[in-house]
């Protein structure tokens, strides 16, 4: 477990140990969700196919992130 901070921006920094162990390079596409209370992120395939038929295994829910931000 590594700890980072989010800069103004909203941005945060994934780790080098990180990055190399799942081989993330500069401007690689990655998806990016919620689930329950944690940031999911996942890269996305080079070949563009492969990378819808990942974007719609979690398909999004308006209706579940009006849920969630209610009870907050």
């Amino acid at each position: 477990m590594k700890i980072v901070r989010i800069n103004e921006e909203g941005q945060i920094t994934i780790p080098s140990g990180f990055r190399e162990a799942l081989k993330l390079k500069a401007n690689m596409k990655l998806c990016v969700y919620m689930e329950d209370r944690r940031l999911i992120i996942e890269s996305l395939s080079d070949d563009p196919i492969q990378a819808l038929f990942e974007l719609m295994k979690e398909e999004p829910s308006l209706a579940k992130d009006i849920n969630y931000e209610s009870k907050e």
